[in-house]
């Protein structure tokens, strides 16, 4: 536990070396025990220490910790998409199954049962490991959708939404809790950004939803297909590649005593207590009045079980599931489960009224529906990855990033009350906006409670604040759908009601009050069917027009409200400490890699000239000292490197060096950088040359011909087989593809003149070898590295490339698409529809194909 670094200091027992001895002793602090537990203690009260593990060296990425991460990232997605696309299509799913009076709960089961099981799990997970907890959550989440496909009444749908939800929870717990243990505590925020961002395909999930549902009666239950095999992938993948060490606080011990530190009573009382206190919520008002028994009877027996449990944990539990341990910064905690808790609530403003209000006052076209969908999902991405990375590149500044992420989410969710009928193009920056800070709130906040908390219990605070998110999301929900029923009825009656006696002449109190009804539950062609509007030209026109007024009328009070909850959030903030101090370069869960995939810095002996770390400058002899000294610090130098670069990892073998710079771009500049031979430094400096020159020379062809394929887009027709124009967003993505490749050719053209140029020179070699050492010297080693500035730049043109052909790939799938028609009627399927379909399958193919080449081809650095 003590260091004994400096025993020899206190080994006399004279007077004058006891005195020393007892302050060292005292430097010691008392929480740096872990009660139970002598394997192990805690540096600061944080920091795992005295377990036989180096937590300060870095540990290397290799081939087998990428796909780990890359596991987590199956298990984060999974844990998502089926609440966002079983979300996105409500109408489909209940009007095959029934339920439209309940189909709410589909989504509030999900994301009930995940925040009663999180706490308990994340409990569970910190005591007896990650791993088969996490393949039992994507069990459950497999199990969960297998119900939810095949299930033909609303409450067996419910029912596989439950299973759902707890998959989901353990999934989305583990993935976060893996992620941020395997990375240096500085270094979080950048590696759960990359976690986060593998979710983009998905953003669009109103869109697939809308274009699976609606192909046929039933096709939704493809959905539940789609995110079951991915929750396969991701379990098979977890089970193969990730294989952590044993848990340090249950080391040593049996299976009886691992198992006797799982809090079962408290876990019990947390269950039972949210699950029945937000049932008891979600009942209030929606299907039961506040005064009935069925919403009184939950909510005060949930509320029992929650004070029994806070009881419990308190004064009872041996092994409590939220230990003391967790209060190192009690006002930094706190307050960041309180903007948590309002983050929570105005998500679910966004997430559950925004896609209704798409569908209900912006019209039904499945395409129509997905588009004004991507805005909220492509923000929160955003504003998630953006405050995650600018956590880790700060170091800090936690109140800063979450002051102005509750001001934007604040603004954009109180500013989207503006909405109406005729000015949806008003608000595609205000979900922007509003998108950016709920994402900069949503999971930041939970790896900020996850810097400040000790390393052994990452998976419990995790937890906490997703269960926090979930229940503020919940009473959110319960109190915006309260005031939007209250201001829609009468608004409904009004509009509705009058369009009908004053247009349509329809006086009938059960008529219109029946056509208030399939208005409220979305099934608009059932109007047709009503008498006075069946038959009627333009009656059953009007009488939609009419509820998309109710709708508008009603949906801006929820987001009155919302301003509320924001301000709440915003004043937290104000008063949130700073977690600098902690931000430091321990792993709290250190695996032995075989491999690195980052560039090496590890340097060859000199072999003219000496360098002046290694070698001894007065006598030109390396001192037993230096010998050992000299190797820990390039290694200490090496690991802060190759820290700033394991970010990047993942895309880099995905790119193969295609895209962003890989280790095979970085090693020869290194290398020809640290060669003091002057006749083998310039013999690299020219080989270097004379392959860049190649490579600008092949790239500048290609670009030139994408520009040509690009630049004839113009000359087809820009009338479809439909008759209709063809969508801006097409030629836009073709434009752009034009003027990227332009750039992709004109900066290898200048990169050849340049090298050229400096060739023709009498020291040209010389020249290109100090154009290339524009990097930095090392202060301990004195080794160059070359600048990461410089590495992109001489990267440039391939990426302009890559981006062009992206471009040019994203117009040619909008196109075939944007060509479809009768999506809704599978009979009347025309030609474009087949090419559309065949198109998106081979490509996808070949995309996914080209992307498993590049895996092959990444090359990793020299060991």
């Amino acid at each position: 536990m003590r260091d004994h670094s400096d025993g020899s200091d206190v080994s006399d027992n004279s007077p004058t070396t006891s005195k020393p001895a007892f302050n060292h002793i005292e430097q010691i602090h008392t929480n740096e025990q872990v009660p139970g537990h002598t394997n192990y203690y805690e540096k600061d009260g944080l920091r795992t220490a005295g377990d036989g593990v180096d937590h300060e060296a870095d540990v290397p990425m290799n081939f087998t910790r990428i796909m780990a991460l890359i596991a987590m990232a199956f298990l984060w997605t999974g844990s998502q998409i089926p609440v966002y696309l079983f979300g996105g299509v409500p109408p489909y799913i209940y009007a095959d199954l029934g339920g439209a009076d309940r189909w709410i709960w589909f989504v509030l089961a999900n994301l009930l049962s995940l925040a009663a099981i999180c706490p308990f799990v994340g409990s569970i997970s910190d005591i007896v490991g990650r791993r088969w907890v996490a393949m039992i959550g994507a069990s459950f989440l497999i199990l969960g959708m297998i119900i939810c496909s095949t299930a033909h009444t609303m409450n067996t749908f419910i029912a596989g939404m439950v299973f759902s939800g707890v998959g989901a929870g353990i999934n989305e717990l583990t993935a976060l809790a893996v992620t941020s243990e395997l990375a240096p505590t500085s270094q979080r925020g950048k590696y759960v950004a990359i976690l986060v961002f593998t979710i983009i395909p998905f953003c669009p999930s109103v869109l697939w939803a809308q274009l699976i549902a609606s192909t046929s009666t039933g096709a939704w239950r493809w959905i539940g297909l789609w995110c079951g095999v991915w929750a396969f992938i991701g379990l098979v993948l977890t089970a193969v590649f990730y294989h952590p060490p044993p848990r340090v606080n249950s080391v040593g011990m049996s299976r009886k005593e691992t198992l006797a530190q799982i809090d079962y009573v408290g876990g019990f009382l947390s269950v039972a207590g949210m699950i029945l206190f937000m049932m008891g919520m979600q009942w209030g008002g929606y299907q039961y009045k506040w005064s009935s028994a069925h919403v009184l009877a939950p909510l005060i027996l949930g509320a029992a079980f929650i004070i029994a449990f806070v009881f419990w944990e308190a004064y009872g539990a041996k092994h409590p599931m939220f230990p003391k341990r967790l209060r190192q910064e009690p006002r930094i905690l706190g307050l960041t489960l309180v903007i948590t808790f309002i983050s929570g609530a105005n998500f679910f403003s966004i997430l559950m009224f925004w896609p209704t209000q798409a569908f209900n006052v912006y019209g039904h076209d499945p395409v129509g529906v997905g588009l004004r969908g991507l805005p909220v999902g492509f923000s929160i991405l955003a504003g998630a990855c953006i405050v995650l990375w600018l956590l880790s590149m700060l170091r800090g500044h936690n109140k800063e990033l979450l002051i102005a992420s509750s001001i934007l989410m604040t603004a954009g969710c109180g500013a989207l009350a503006v909405g109406r009928v005729d000015n949806l193009a008003t608000l595609w920056g205000l979900l922007v906006l509003a998108g950016l800070g709920i994402g900069g709130i949503v999971v930041p906040a939970s790896i900020i409670s996850t810097i400040i908390c000790p390393d052994d219990l990452i998976a419990t605070v995790a937890a906490l604040t997703l269960a926090i998110r979930v229940i503020g999301g919940s009473i959110g929900y319960c109190v915006y759908y309260n005031v939007f029923i209250s201001k829609f009825v009468p608004a409904a009656t009004h509009y509705i009601g009058g369009v009908m006696v004053t247009q349509l002449n329809i006086t009938s109190p059960e008529i219109i009050g029946e056509a208030i009804t399939i208005t409220g539950a979305s099934l608009l062609p059932a109007l047709q069917e009503l008498p006075g509007i069946k038959g009627v030209p333009g009656a059953y026109e009007m009488v939609v027009y009419a509820g998309q007024l109710a709708y508008a009328e009603a949906y801006k009070y929820v987001y009155y409200v919302s301003i509320a909850f924001g301000g709440v959030s915003i004043i937290a903030a104000c008063f949130l400490g700073d977690i600098s101090k902690y931000m430091d370069d321990h792993v709290a869960v250190s695996v032995v890699q075989t491999k690195s995939c980052l560039p090496s810095t590890m340097l060859r002996a000199p072999s003219h000239e000496p360098n002046d770390v290694e070698w001894n400058a007065a006598n030109h002899e390396q001192t037993p000292d230096a010998q050992v000294q000299a190797p820990l610090e390039l290694e200490t130098s090496n690991n802060k490197r190759k820290r700033q670069s394991q970010c990047f990892c993942a895309p880099q073998m995905f790119g193969g060096g295609i895209y962003l710079p890989d280790p095979s771009t970085y090693d020869p500049i290194e290398i020809l950088l640290n060669t003091y031979d002057r006749s083998e430094r310039d013999e690299l400096v020219k080989i270097w040359r004379d392959n860049k020159l190649s490579e600008l020379n092949f790239v500048g062809i290609v670009s030139a011909l994408l520009a040509g394929v690009l630049t004839s887009t113009g000359s087809w027709p820009n009338i479809l087989t439909t008759g209709k124009p063809s969508p801006w967003y097409v030629r836009t993505a073709w434009y752009c593809g034009i003027v990227i490749s332009l750039l992709s050719i004109i900066s290898a053209a200048d990169q050849t003149v340049r090298l050229h140029r400096l060739s023709s020179h009498r020291d040209g070699l010389a020249n290109i070898h100090k154009l290339l050492g524009k990097g930095s010297r090392r202060k301990k080693t004195g080794r160059r590295a070359p600048s990461y500035f410089q590495i992109m730049t001489w990267q440039m043109p391939v990426m302009f490339l890559i981006t062009g052909t992206i471009c040019m790939v994203m117009g040619m799938f909008l196109l075939v698409w944007s060509a479809t028609s009768h999506l809704g009627d599978p009979t009347k399927w025309d030609d474009q529809n087949k090419v559309a379909i065949v198109f998106t399958v081979i490509a996808s193919l070949a995309i996914v194909m080209f992307f498993a080449g590049q895996i092959s081809l990444y090359s990793p650095i020299r060991e």
